[in-house]
C-alpha cells in the first residue's frame, strides 16, 4: 500500500504498547513486571493532585521496594530503573455515558526510614505538606495511559496516582517494570479500634448534674430513646457553631443500645453520664477537625476526626460535670419542657393512683394469711436482691483491685532482670557496684562500654543453700530502662556464650507470676506462627506482635479504617456536597464502636475473623 493509499482509507493510528517480556529473545533483558488495580472515589480516596493539599494525601498509597541495581557498568550512574504506566480503566465504556477520559498522572516520594517495611500505614496530609515528590510523571494527561521512566537509588518509594482535579470517580492500574526484581504493594489503614472503658459510675457524678437528671428523667430516674432524642435536639438546636438536622430515632436508639448495660433499653443516671461524657468528647473533636468554621465536615477532615475519636489523650478524665455550655442548655431544655412535663406527670400519677386503689381494694379481698406471707416473701427477696448485688459489686471491686495491683507490681519490675548460674557469695558485702562491674565483662565491651548504673542488685529472698544445692537467682534493677533492654537482648543473642568461671549462665525477664502464665499461653500459637513462616514476638506485658516476611506488622491501635469501608461510611454519611453534619457524625461513630464491640465479643480468640451460621 502505497503511503498516499493508507492516508485516504485510515484517519487514526492507535500504536498498543507491549509490556517488555514480550519479544522473546534471549539478548534482551526480562524486566519484572507488577500490575495493581484501584480506584478514586469521591470523598474518599479521589484527592486530586498537589495542587489540593489538604485532600492529596486521600488518594491510593502504593509502596515499590528496590533492592537491586541495574547491571549496566557503561552508563555512569548507580540506581535502579524502572517504569511507571497509570492506566484509566472502562473510560471508553462511559463514553456512552457522556464522561470522558480524566486527567492523570502520578508523584513518587521517598519514604521516610521509619516506615520501611510497613504497608498498614497510609501517610497523612502533614507527611504530603512537609516533603518534596523525589519523581513525578512527564506531565498530567487525558490520555488512557501515561508512563515515564525513572532511575533512583535502591529504597523504598511510595507511588500516589491521581486525578488532576479531586472528587472524580474512576477506576485504575498501575503496572510498575524493573530491570531487577523489585516488590511492588498497596499501602492502606488497617480496620482497627482500641476502645477505652468510659464508663461513669453514680458517684462519679456532680450534684449539679445529678439534679438536672432527677428532673429530666422523672420519677423512674431513666431516659428512654425518645426522652434522649428529644434532649438532644434541644441542645444542638441551640448551638449555631454546628449545622445538623437532629438526631434520628434510628441513632437514639443505637446511642441507648450501646450505653444501656443493665438490658432495659433506657438509661440510668451513669449510663446517662457516659454517653453526656462521650459526646461532649465528640463534639470537641467535630469541633478541632472543622477546620474552615462551616459548622460541617469535609470528607477529608473525617477521617481524621475517626482516629481522633478514640485516642487516649483525647479522653476526658475525672468526674462528670457539666460544663456551663452544657449547664445552659440542659438548664434550658428544663425550662421549655416543664409546663408539659407537668402536666404529663400529673396524667400519669393520677392513672396510677387509679390503679394502685384497685390493687388496693383487690388485696383487701384476699385473706390475712396471703397477705402476710407476700409480705414477708417481698421482704425476703428484697434482702437476696440486696446481698447479691452487695456481693457482685465487692466481687467486681476486688477484681479491679487485684488486677490493678498486679499491674503495679508488673510495672514496678519492667527495669529488673534476673541472672541464673551465678555461684552464691561472690558480690561480696556490695553487691550493686561488684555486679555493674560484672555485667561489661559477660556481656563485652561492645556492648556496655562502661559500667551501668544500677538502683540496687540482690540475691532471691530464699534461704542461703547449702554446698550442692542450686544457687539463688540474682535480681538486679538498672536505673535507665533502655540499658535493661539491650543487656536482655543482647543476652538471648548469646545464650550459647554466656560462662562464668566456665559455667554456663543465663539472663531474664523478671516477670511475676500472672505475666508469666500469661505469656505461657502464647507457647503453642508462636509454634504454629513460626510453621507458617512469621516472625511471632511477645511484647511487654503479653501482647503478641506478630511479623510477616515481608515485614508487615499486624497490631490493633485506634480507629483506623482502610479505604473500602471508609468509601462505604462516606456514602452511608455524608451530604451530596461531601460534608459531614455533627448528628451524622456520631451515629457513625456509635455504631463503629457497637461493630468493634461484638466482633470482639464473637472473636473471643482475637483470630481475626468470624464464622456466622445464618441457617441457624
Amino acid at each position: 500500500m502505497s503511503y498516499t493509499d493508507f492516508l485516504r482509507h485510515y484517519s487514526r493510528v492507535e500504536v498498543c504498547t507491549l509490556t517488555p517480556d514480550t519479544i522473546d529473545d534471549d539478548s534482551v533483558k526480562h524486566w519484572s513486571v507488577t500490575k495493581l488495580d484501584g480506584s478514586w472515589r469521591k470523598g474518599s480516596t479521589a484527592g486530586g493532585c498537589r495542587n489540593h493539599p489538604y485532600s492529596f494525601w486521600m488518594n491510593p498509597q502504593i509502596v515499590i521496594k528496590l533492592e537491586e541495581e541495574d547491571d549496566d557498568p557503561d552508563d555512569g550512574e548507580v540506581g535502579c530503573s524502572f517504569v511507571v504506566g497509570l492506566i484509566q480503566k472502562n473510560r471508553r465504556k462511559l463514553r456512552k455515558q457522556g464522561e470522558d477520559m480524566h486527567t492523570v498522572g502520578f508523584a513518587i516520594y521517598d519514604l521516610p526510614k521509619q516506615f520501611y517495611g510497613q504497608r498498614e500505614v497510609h501517610l497523612d496530609k502533614n507527611f504530603f505538606l512537609t516533603h518534596a515528590q523525589t519523581a513525578k510523571s512527564e506531565t498530567f494527561t487525558n490520555q488512557r495511559e501515561v508512563s515515564t521512566r525513572f532511575k533512583l537509588p535502591p529504597g523504598e518509594y511510595l507511588i500516589v496516582p491521581s486525578t488532576f482535579e479531586p472528587h472524580l470517580n474512576g477506576d485504575f492500574c498501575v503496572r510498575v517494570f524493573s530491570e531487577k526484581q523489585a516488590e511492588t504493594l498497596p499501602c492502606d489503614d488497617p480496620v482497627s479500634a482500641e476502645l477505652e472503658d468510659e464508663t461513669v459510675s453514680d458517684e462519679e457524678v456532680d450534684s449539679g448534674f445529678r439534679g438536672l437528671f432527677t428532673k429530666l428523667a422523672g420519677d423512674d430516674m431513666e431516659i428512654s430513646a425518645v426522652e434522649l432524642r428529644t434532649i438532644m435536639n434541644k441542645i444542638v438546636s441551640k448551638r449555631t457553631d454546628i449545622k445538623t438536622d437532629g438526631f434520628s430515632m434510628e441513632t437514639s436508639r443505637i446511642m441507648v443500645n450501646l450505653m444501656d448495660d443493665s438490658g432495659n433499653g433506657r438509661l440510668g443516671l451513669g449510663e446517662f453520664a457516659t454517653l453526656w461524657k462521650k459526646v461532649q468528647r465528640y463534639l470537641t473533636i467535630y469541633k478541632q477537625n472543622d477546620m474552615d468554621n462551616s459548622g460541617t465536615m469535609s470528607t477529608p477532615e473525617m477521617r481524621v476526626a475517626f482516629k481522633d475519636a478514640v485516642k487516649k489523650d483525647s479522653m476526658p478524665t475525672g468526674n462528670v460535670a457539666t460544663s456551663d455550655v452544657s449547664m445552659a442548655a440542659l438548664t434550658s431544655l428544663l425550662e421549655s419542657h416543664k409546663v408539659s412535663l407537668s402536666t404529663e406527670f400529673k396524667t400519669v400519677i393520677a392513672a396510677l393512683e387509679s390503679k394502685i386503689d384497685l390493687i388496693h381494694a383487690t388485696i383487701s379481698d384476699h385473706g390475712q394469711r396471703i397477705t402476710s406471707l407476700e409480705s414477708n416473701a417481698d421482704l425476703v427477696d428484697g434482702r437476696l436482691s440486696t446481698l447479691e448485688a452487695t456481693c457482685a459489686e465487692l466481687a467486681a471491686r476486688n477484681a479491679k483491685l487485684r488486677a490493678k495491683t498486679a499491674d503495679l507490681e508488673a510495672r514496678s519490675r519492667r527495669k529488673n532482670i534476673r541472672i541464673i548460674g551465678l555461684p552464691e557469695s561472690i558480690e561480696g558485702p556490695r553487691p550493686t557496684a561488684f555486679f555493674s562491674d560484672l555485667l561489661p565483662q559477660l556481656l563485652g565491651d561492645q556492648i556496655l562500654p562502661t559500667s551501668p548504673e544500677l538502683v540496687r542488685a540482690h540475691r532471691s529472698l530464699a534461704a542461703k543453700p547449702k554446698p550442692g544445692e542450686r544457687q539463688r537467682t540474682v535480681i538486679i534493677r538498672f536505673h535507665n530502662f533502655q540499658t535493661k533492654e539491650r543487656v536482655i537482648r543482647e543476652a538471648r543473642k548469646m545464650t550459647a556464650d554466656l560462662r562464668y568461671e566456665g559455667k554456663p549462665i543465663a539472663f531474664y525477664e523478671y516477670y511475676i507470676l500472672e505475666v508469666v502464665m500469661q505469656r505461657a499461653l502464647y507457647r503453642e500459637v508462636m509454634t504454629q506462627l513460626y510453621k507458617l513462616g512469621l516472625r511471632p514476638a511477645l511484647q511487654y506485658l503479653a501482647k503478641l506482635m506478630i511479623t510477616a516476611e515481608n515485614g508487615d506488622k499486624l497490631s490493633l491501635r485506634g480507629f483506623t479504617l482502610n479505604n473500602t469501608i471508609y468509601q462505604l461510611l462516606v456514602a452511608r454519611y455524608s451530604d451530596p456536597d461531601m460534608t459531614i453534619d455533627f448528628d451524622n457524625f456520631v451515629g457513625c461513630l456509635m455504631r463503629l464502636e457497637m461493630m468493634f464491640k461484638i466482633f470482639k465479643k464473637l472473636d473471643p480468640h482475637e483470630s481475626g475473623s468470624i464464622e456466622l451460621d445464618f441457617n441457624a
